[in-house]
């Protein structure tokens, strides 16, 4: 059941019986939630409840489902036309972080503080804040809008934590959000409530050949893929790191440049029955038949479409991830390995041979060197550099090689349980980074990712013996 009120001069209007539908929609990296409601343009009817469609007097929306309030906002849009209708356009009150400006000089704040200096400069009201206790050097933006700087102090947070945060409006007021307090997911299938679906696959953006040049503009580096340059031609990409890093580094790094952006872009869209907790930011599990897939998503995109009592959402999910990035400064920071000396490790050879496979594809089954399943992945670099006698061995057999460890170190393994049907216990595995972030043969391809321990069916963390 739809309830949709107007607000104005502290005078609610209820309309609900004018809205023929409405489109409640978010996408990551924008703080706002948004509405689009088409209603009946009915004049003698607005007159007679005594609402003024005018936007400057400051019209403000409330939005219901099912007795559950979904948005409060401030319309912003509005048009009529001669067809007797009416839309409009209301944001939620993440508007005033985006759409305004100021001044900032920040030293040593934490991201939590930052969101809060920010919110209260901005005039909006906050909740929920998830503590953050690393603190960022600085930031300082002469001009710059109040979101721009939440950005930036989020991204820094997440390259030196690996820990991912985000903004989300409810109930009139900002909260920040760690993403491993929204891991709650809700199953869509094709059995059960996806409606249709669209999985792309593009080379658009893919590069085949990279080069890296120094502050003269000199080719200091040069890899290319002669394999897919032979079936699809070259695309080349250059860029530039900053200077001072070894030859070797140098190497490393645009060999996984490479691989990274070799990789086609894939996508998958989806109309699905309408999930209110469905929306940009929090996680999903994904079945479809068609691809052999049971997978757990964040979503980047969503729009809802509520018509009388129907209710049916539209997802949008980048299958490459936010590990997947193609900038050369983000790739450095991967071979800052976490020292540590709190027990022994893989080594440095073993860590940045696995790093030098991401982008590779993932086969089920595969042991390398052009392909990997988890187990392969980490055994082919056992096999490369520190354990060369090492066999086949799958997640579980690994597991059985290694001692629990609660605080891991760089090089240690990461242990999965329930991430396919088996009767095995342990059914993936990864290669610990350091810094919060794992390295493993999943989805797709070989990926780094953030945050190990607090995935779903994460079991524990072992130490070769």
């Amino acid at each position: 059941m739809l309830n949709m009120t107007i607000t104005q001069a502290q005078q609610q209007y209820d309309i609900s019986n004018c809205v023929t539908s409405v489109k409640w929609s978010g996408r990551k990296g924008s703080p706002t939630r948004q509405i689009n409601v088409e209603v009946l343009d009915d004049t003698l009817y607005w007159s007679k409840l005594g609402l003024e469609w005018e936007i400057l007097k400051g019209l403000r929306v409330s939005f219901k489902w099912n007795d559950e309030e979904l948005f409060k906002g401030l319309i912003t849009d509005t048009s009529q036309s001669n067809s007797a209708t009416m839309s409009f356009t209301a944001y939620d009150y993440g508007i005033y972080l985006s759409n305004s400006s100021n001044t900032f000089v920040y030293t040593k704040k934490t991201l939590s503080e930052i969101v809060i200096d920010c919110c209260q400069r901005a005039g909006v009201a906050y909740d929920v804040i998830a503590q953050s206790d690393y603190k960022i050097p600085d930031i300082t933006m002469p001009t710059a809008k109040y979101w721009d700087v939440i950005q930036s102090a989020i991204k820094s947070t997440k390259q030196q934590t690996g820990k991912e945060y985000y903004i989300l409006f409810s109930d009139n007021a900002c909260h920040l959000f760690d993403r491993r307090d929204r891991l709650l997911q809700w199953v869509v299938s094709t059995k059960e409530n996806i409606l249709n679906f669209s999985y792309t696959n593009s080379i658009q953006k893919t590069k085949t050949r990279v080069k890296l040049i120094d502050s003269k503009q000199k080719v200091v580096v040069m890899k290319n893929d002669q394999e897919l340059e032979s079936l699809i031609g070259c695309f080349q990409d250059v860029q530039q790191p900053d200077d001072g890093n070894t030859k070797k580094d140098l190497e490393k790094c645009a060999e996984r440049l490479l691989n990274v952006q070799k990789i086609p872009q894939r996508a998958l869209s989806m109309t699905a029955l309408g999930i209110t907790e469905a929306i940009s930011g929090n996680c999903i599990y994904v079945m479809i038949d068609r691809l052999n897939w049971g997978r757990s998503f964040f979503i980047d995109e969503d729009t809802h479409t509520f018509k009388g009592n129907y209710h049916e959402m539209s997802l949008k999910i980048n299958l490459c991830g936010d590990n997947m990035s193609d900038d050369v400064s983000a790739i450095m920071a991967d071979y800052k390995i976490e020292k540590s000396n709190s027990g022994k490790s893989g080594s440095k050879a073993f860590i940045e041979l696995a790093l030098q496979q991401v982008g590779k594809p993932y086969i089920f089954g595969a042991k390398g060197p052009k392909s990997f399943d988890c187990s392969g992945l980490v055994t082919y670099c056992l096999q490369h550099t520190d354990r060369p006698s090492i066999g086949a061995a799958d997640a579980q057999t690994l597991y059985g090689m290694c001692n629990k460890v609660t605080t891991p170190v760089a090089g240690d393994l990461v242990f999965f349980t329930g991430t396919y049907k088996t009767p095995k216990y342990i059914t993936h595995v990864g290669i610990y980074l350091g810094n919060n972030r794992m390295v493993a043969a999943e989805g797709k391809s070989v990926q780094t990712s953030t945050n190990p321990s607090g995935r779903s069916g994460f079991v524990s963390y072992g130490r070769l013996k």
